[in-house]
């Protein structure tokens, strides 16, 4: 028997004698044919070396059990009770379940399984329950053919049937006065916990038995797709975009071995928490059942991940698959170390699978992400095994906000459990050759070529959340229009949903999103729930609805992933088709009152999301032109290099780009994750042709990076109106450069950041930045439990650039707590031969004025210099919080030449002809 540690499971020695007693084990079975009779011995195997046999045996017993539900389905439902019923003989749903309850011997509630085990002991003697079998036809004719059966079974499944496909009308709606449609169905939501609604027992039973298992037959178009074909919307069936074994795994949930089927599973998505339900449906679309309901495959991944990690040592099983897979082909086994050394950059999907891929193949890595990475509880940072990874789950609507995940934590709504994060993230940081860090951003805190020239041997850009669209019409830029990534990410990031929420976003009803992605969607639900939270009302008096130019059946959500449009309607939100906004109409104040159309309607709205769609994140290419260029609207490709290469540093390092950022795997979790699949081998293939450029061992070169980047309190001076800090972190202050600023992220509840935008100066030797924090009521409790020498959550340098004058008379203005980085700036310029005043009444004609936080200045001093040049250094009222993503520093920009507006994203653009009113 294998030794049961920790060291057995996260270790390659202790992996490897694992294999071993596997093959031994192996051996001294008949030698299985298929994959699936593999996957069984080795379920047998693992619930020996992790002492849960007797767990295993009832988890299968109680699959075999909820067959049952199937079986009654097709054998009395399907076969018996449709062709002789079709409408139901009695609607009194009491006299026909007490009529059950005396035939049965037990009371009968609804119970779909109890219902099932005693139809089919009667079916075998139909003769001699000939009267009960009448009383169940009767209540089965109720629960098909009834508004009230139908609702009162509307979890289960013994009375929902395949239904015939309606690509018109893929679920019930009606329309409502003012012609805007909602759903037949409405449930209620409240708050902001999962709302994912967990299928009844039997669900996921019921869905694989439901499916052909097509792989015999070399036909399992939900893995493969359907050749050239597209459906009746327009979607390409291509088929899972991991190429995952779903017929195999879906056979083994048919024998009851759930064990065996995640096993089967983790062979090609080893980050399935990250996917199912909820997520993905590309393998659904694609089901061989193409004119009736497809199997809910995604469903049936997630009850199967989620059986798994209710077991006891569950997360240690999965954990184990993620890494040693004795299913796959090729690689079972973790590979050595390479001690090559890799920076991925994003800790979202890509980013996460990508590190994990190139883990297992023996290198190091290193994952950075612009964001603050809150610590792990300390019970989880212990080298020991986790028997119940469920006790560590949070609610969601009390969850503060982790910093990992990238747009799978701030951008996926609710209606996701974001606590599989902590799964994926436990696997990684786990790994003695992993180091993640936050606060961190290429071409900002350190650039590509400091990251190759500190020992990198390869750099993978998984930075690939895009900036949202904008809508160009007048007043898109109005009090209570916002866009909806701008929402969705002050409302997660920020903790705003939360319970002990910081400062609210006020919303007012009626609540309009513009666009009908999926974007569009989360961002209603989140809109409906939030208003309700803010004002303390109960979500159905909350009038949100989507509104889109074509109709309903033409939208991005309906025809890539209906059932979250279908659930969104359910939960309360309106939808208005065929309507193209002109103008955002607003009253006296300001503030947005309505939208007018160009079919000449006015449709009201208080606020208003614009949710666009978005465009890939390709700003680096403006920040490093010397190695990035683009080629369209995506980096450009190296085709003759590796398909995912975009530039090469030299002949043997290179750079390359996955997820969103790549042309081929834009748009969802699970194509970001194919693309690290398919990314990583081309990486480890040219990685292993040369010698590592760092001869540093990986603690080594963990320790000497994070010297360079983390930043650390090194001074503090305490003064009336603020607090110096004198911060050191290297290259953070090698890279600023003037006009540039600093993001601290401080917690001002346990579970809500507040992001303070701070300029800053660097130290005569560029080993540390200072700056001034003023004294406030969220700042000093931050500051109470400062220490020097304790890391900060500093990220930047960000914003522009300064454009440094050449002999120019320039005027430099700011409040005094500014001073420091007046005079930073001003060395600078005198350097280039200017002539620099500070904060005063000029006696001499001035060439320009630059100004930090015009808002905060007067505006009567600024009116003599009208015909002057005025830039606005920073307006540190902005959160820059990734390059455009959030879009809060969404603004106009006048063009000097033209005089044409546009808009611009003043964390990126040249800031100085922005409208800063």
């Amino acid at each position: 028997m294998h030794k049961f540690s920790y060291q057995s499971f996260y270790t390659n020695q202790g992996i490897e004698t694992l294999h071993k007693s596997f093959v031994e084990f192996l051996n001294q079975h008949t030698e299985p044919k298929t994959l699936v009779e593999k996957a069984i011995v080795l379920e047998k195997f693992l619930s020996q070396q992790f002492q849960i046999e007797e767990k295993i045996s009832h988890l299968r017993e109680k699959e075999l059990n909820l067959q049952k539900i199937f079986h009654c389905k097709r054998r009395f439902v399907q076969r018996h009770v449709v062709p002789l019923y079709k409408a139901p003989l009695s609607n009194d749903s009491i006299i026909l379940r007490q009529e059950l309850s005396t035939v049965m011997g037990v009371p009968f509630d609804g119970d779909e399984l109890l219902f099932a085990s005693h139809i089919l002991r009667w079916l075998d003697n139909k003769e001699l329950y000939k009267d009960q079998l009448e009383k169940a036809e009767r209540y089965a004719a109720w629960a098909l053919f009834s508004e009230e059966g139908q609702t009162f079974h509307r979890h289960g499944v013994l009375f929902h049937l395949p239904q015939p496909l309606d690509f018109e009308a893929l679920f019930p709606l009606r329309r409502r006065q003012d012609q805007s449609l909602e759903s037949v169905y409405q449930i209620e939501r409240k708050g902001f916990d999962c709302t994912d609604q967990k299928p009844q027992d039997g669900y996921a039973q019921d869905q694989a038995q439901y499916c052909l298992t097509c792989h015999r037959q070399q036909k399992d178009s939900c893995r493969k797709g359907l050749d050239q074909k597209i459906n009746p919307l327009g979607e390409p069936l291509t088929g899972c975009p991991l190429d995952q074994k779903i017929s195999e795994m879906m056979e083994a949930k048919q024998q009851g071995h759930t064990l065996a089927a995640l096993a089967i599973i983790t062979i090609d998505n080893p980050m399935v928490a990250a996917t199912g339900r909820r997520i993905c449906n590309a393998c659904s679309k694609a089901c061989i059942f193409q004119k009736q309901t497809p199997v809910d495959v995604p469903s049936v991944e997630t009850e199967i991940l989620e059986a798994v990690l209710d077991l006891p040592w569950g997360f240690e099983l999965y954990s184990l698959l993620t890494r040693w897979n004795p299913l796959r082909e090729t690689g079972p086994l973790p590979a050595p170390s390479t001690h090559k050394k890799v920076l991925v950059v994003g800790m979202g999907p890509a980013g996460f699978a990508l590190s994990h891929h190139l883990l297992n193949d023996g290198h190091t890595v290193v994952g950075i992400d612009g964001l603050t990475i809150h610590d792990l509880p300390p019970a989880l940072k212990e080298p020991k095994l986790i028997k119940n990874i469920k006790d560590f789950f949070e609610p969601l609507d009390n969850r503060q906000i982790k910093g990992f995940g990238g747009v799978a934590d701030y951008g996926i709504t609710a209606r996701w459990n974001k606590n599989f994060l902590l799964i994926i993230r436990l696997i990684l940081e786990r790994h003695p050759q992993f180091m993640m860090l936050g606060n961190t951003r290429l071409e900002s805190t350190l650039t590509t070529e400091q990251a190759f020239d500190f020992g990198f041997d390869h750099i993978a850009l998984c930075m690939g959340a895009g900036k949202p669209n904008v809508l160009d019409i007048p007043n898109s830029l109005a009090p209570g229009v916002m866009q909806a990534n701008d929402f969705l990410m002050r409302l997660h990031v920020q903790g705003l949903s939360q319970k002990n929420g910081g400062y609210p976003l006020l919303l007012q009803s009626p609540i309009v999103v513009i666009g009908s992605g999926l974007t569009a969607v989360d961002a209603a639900t989140e809109a409906k729930a939030y208003y309700a939270l803010q004002d303390n009302r109960e979500p159905d008096s909350v009038d949100v609805k989507i509104l889109y130019r074509k109709t309903i059946q033409e939208s991005p959500a309906y025809r890539k992933n209906y059932e979250e449009l279908k659930n969104a309607m359910e939960e309360g939100v309106g939808y208005l088709e065929n309507k193209n906004p002109q103008e955002f109409l607003v009253g006296a104040d300001g503030r947005i009152q309505g939208i007018l159309c160009r079919d000449g309607t006015t449709i009201p709205a208080k606020t208003v999301l614009m949710a666009l769609g978005t465009n890939p994140q390709t700003v680096i290419a403006e920040e490093n032109p010397n190695l990035f260029q683009k080629e369209g609207m995506f980096l450009s490709v190296q085709k003759d290099h590796s398909p995912f290469t975009t530039t090469l540093f030299d002949a043997d390092r290179f750079v390359s780009f996955l997820g969103d950022l790549h042309p081929s795997f834009s748009g969802s979790v699970v194509h970001a994750l194919a693309s690290a699949k398919k990314a990583a081998p081309c990486i480890t293939e040219k990685l292993l042709k040369h010698s590592p450029f760092s001869t540093l061992s990986t603690h080594e070169f963990f320790n000497a990076f994070k010297d360079q980047i983390i930043p650390r309190v090194q001074h503090i001076e305490r003064k009336e109106d603020c607090t110096r800090l004198k911060i050191r972190a290297p290259l953070a202050a090698k890279n600023l450069n003037p006009g540039q600023f600093f993001r601290l992220q401080i917690l001002t509840t346990p579970t809500t950041l507040e992001t303070i935008p701070l300029m800053a100066v660097p130290s005569m030797d560029r080993e540390a930045i200072h700056f001034s924090l003023k004294h406030s009521k969220k700042t000093d409790a931050f500051l109470k439990n400062l220490s020097l020498g304790a890391p900060i959550s500093l990220m930047g340098p960000t914003g522009n650039s300064l454009e440094i004058p050449t002999r120019k008379t320039v005027l430099l203005i700011g409040e005094p707590i500014h001073n420091e980085t007046l005079e930073f700036i001003g060395h600078t310029m005198k350097k280039k031969g200017c002539r620099v005043l500070y904060n005063e009444k000029p006696s001499v004609d001035v060439d320009e004025v630059f100004v930090i936080d015009p808002l905060k200045n007067n505006r009567t001093f600024l009116e003599q210099f009208s015909e002057t040049k005025i830039s606005n250094l920073v307006p540190t009222s902005m959160y820059c919080m990734m390059k455009g993503i959030c879009a809060q520093c969404l603004r106009l920009s006048k063009d000097p030449k033209t005089g044409k507006e546009v808009f611009v994203f003043g964390c990126q653009k040249s800031i100085d002809r922005i409208d800063a009113s």
